[in-house]
């Protein structure tokens, strides 16, 4: 799908010889057709209105894409990082679903830069993203899934400056759809979008995310911090059942070295088991040893206090 705002053409060689030096004449350049193709591509990327024409005719079909995906990470590190304060205005020439991948790469680099993020601040940014996230091509994202969790954790930092965590909510919970190759998949915005349904005390908009079935986990921080989240998200429903089951996981998960996110979910499981069942169980024999010698010694004082208020 091309937009129906075209944007200007890339400069043509008429201009461009006359950048020539004064004893060379126009004739003198050499021709276009000898040129390799990556000086070809290199040539046409020149300016970011050529890189947005680009974007408009390679985002149909799956070879297309691949090609625009190519002089998509050419453009990274020079044209779009020299023009990130400019970029703004070229989203308006795509479209965030047709063109997700060029949409995310000129949107990526211009939320990278805190002196841009400054500048629109609680502005109409915030929208752009939202709708990005909300619109865009899952098969698309997919391609370059860093840039996309860069862009989505912005957005997290955004509203959460303004202190209004309830407007990423639904953003994030369609990034999250977007990103997972299945809903069995553990991603890093689980954990993301549980924390805004937390501050935002949106406890029901959590249960979306935590009623599936996770078996497919890449980085075990991301397993901890979901456990963690989640647990409060079922203790703030007072579903106290659920929550153990959660905050159990995170304490028996295996790990080779104690983390923080472990000794808080246990300082909470402690706390829940005396609400649901009036004592804590003990560790089961799966547990890591690194778990069992280390979490109760990180939790003596919290141990001590509640059995002297829980049997007083």
């Amino acid at each position: 799908r091309r937009s129906s705002r075209p944007v200007s053409s890339p400069p043509t060689r008429r201009k461009a010889a006359s950048r020539t030096a004064p004893d060379q004449t126009p004739e003198s350049e050499p021709s276009s057709k000898g040129k390799a193709p990556s000086a070809a591509a290199a040539a046409a990327m020149e300016s970011v209105e050529a890189l947005v024409a680009h974007i408009q005719g390679l985002s149909g079909s799956a070879d297309e894409l691949a090609q625009l995906h190519g002089l998509l990470k050419q453009a990274d590190g020079d044209a779009l990082r020299a023009h990130s304060a400019g970029l703004l205005p070229f989203l308006s020439h795509l479209h965030p679903g047709a063109h997700s991948l060029g949409y995310l790469y000129l949107l990526d680099s211009f939320v990278s830069s805190s002196a841009n993020l400054r500048a629109h601040a609680g502005g109409d940014l915030l929208v752009t993203v939202a709708d990005f996230l909300t619109s865009c091509s899952a098969d698309q994202i997919r391609m370059a899934p860093d840039k996309f969790l860069n862009v989505c954790r912005v957005l997290k930092n955004e509203v959460m400056q303004l202190n209004a965590p309830i407007r990423g909510i639904a953003p994030l919970r369609a990034a999250v759809r977007k990103i997972q190759t299945s809903s069995e998949q553990l991603t890093p915005l689980h954990a993301e979008y549980l924390m805004l349904c937390l501050l935002a005390k949106q406890y029901k908009a959590g249960l979306s995310v935590l009623e599936d079935d996770i078996f497919e986990v890449d980085q075990p921080k991301d397993l901890f911090l979901y456990c963690y989240y989640g647990a409060m998200i079922y203790i703030g429903l007072k579903k106290f059942r659920k929550a153990l089951e959660l905050l159990h996981n995170a304490v028996t998960a295996p790990m080779s070295s104690l983390n923080a996110i472990t000794v808080e979910a246990y300082k909470k499981y402690v706390l829940v088991s005396l609400i649901q069942s009036g004592q804590v169980p003990s560790f089961p024999k799966y547990t890591s040893s690194t778990a069992q010698r280390n979490l109760k010694n990180h939790t003596q004082d919290l141990r001590r206090s509640v059995y002297m208020l829980w049997y007083w």
